[in-house]
């Protein structure tokens, strides 16, 4: 479960550093091109690229290793994930007009 934990928070990082690329984007966006710098820009974009790559593995390492110390409980959770993703889905099938 302490892994799960810091996946959740690893996520909840990268949808940090997402909303902070787009708003820094909207914000370039509404200044006048010829003051943008383009090659700032693109170094900032390559190293947030860097940064949500060396999150995802980090929790996909992880994810691994919880998987391999807990097999059970990994297997335990899937099932339940996809019991309740499947509940879900089917919510909007049942619905009546």
């Amino acid at each position: 479960m302490l892994s799960q934990k810091r996946l959740e928070r690893d996520l909840e990082t990268l949808q940090s550093d997402l909303k902070v690329l787009i708003n820094d984007a909207k914000e370039m966006g509404t200044q006048q091109l010829e003051k943008v710098d383009t090659e700032s820009v693109a170094r900032q974009a390559q190293e947030t690229i860097r940064n949500i790559r060396s999150q995802l593995k980090s929790a996909g390492d992880k994810v691994e290793s919880s998987i391999e110390t807990h097999p059970y409980t990994a297997i335990g959770a899937a099932l339940g994930l996809g019991f309740l993703l499947g509940k879900l889905g089917s919510l909007g099938k049942h619905s009546t007009p």
